[in-house]
């Protein structure tokens, strides 16, 4: 199963998500509640909905995109710390 299936099935941490404090931090006050009430409450954290709503803003896309990234390579080092932990 791909890395982002999971990732995305799986994204209960707070460091991992998707989460209000990170669309403020990525877009600023105003706008990052604005992006995050929209994908909650408008498109319930569907990804790919999001990522259509920024299809006239590039700039605005990309750091969408670069957030999801940086969630999931923290959920991969977690996952694998997991997998190093049960193998001792």
């Amino acid at each position: 199963m791909s890395i982002k299936a999971r990732w995305d099935y799986n994204r209960c941490f707070k460091d991992e998500s998707l989460d209000k404090d990170l669309f403020v931090e990525k877009y600023g006050r105003v706008m990052g509640e604005h992006y995050y009430n929209k994908f909650v409450h408008e498109f319930d954290g569907n990804i790919l909905k999001m990522v259509g709503y920024f299809r006239g803003s590039e700039k605005e896309g990309q750091v969408f995109c670069d957030m999801i990234t940086e969630r999931i390579e923290k959920y991969e080092k977690r996952m694998s710390y997991d997998k190093g932990k049960l193998n001792n």
